[in-house]
């Protein structure tokens, strides 16, 4: 199926609130018991897509407040 509208951008280039976002719409849905099975399959694929892509991103987000942080690995070590 083909869209004349404009493209939504792929996983790996949403921002973390939108991906959780649409990691929790794919939650209503799969919990909704409305989808046949192979359209479960697909909300299903499209949700552990999207929870990667938040734990990246979280990880991230970590690495970067430890590097503007040095002082608090030396504080908590024992």
């Amino acid at each position: 199926m083909t869209s004349n509208g404009p493209t939504e951008p792929s996983v790996e280039q949403l921002s973390f609130e939108d991906a959780l976002t649409q990691l929790q719409d794919v939650v209503v849905d799969l919990e909704s018991g409305t989808l046949t099975l192979e359209a479960s399959l697909e909300r299903y694929k499209a949700g552990a897509e999207l929870a990667v892509r938040c734990q990246h991103l979280i990880a991230e987000a970590e690495l970067r407040i430890v590097e503007l942080t040095p002082d608090t690995q030396e504080s908590t070590r024992p």
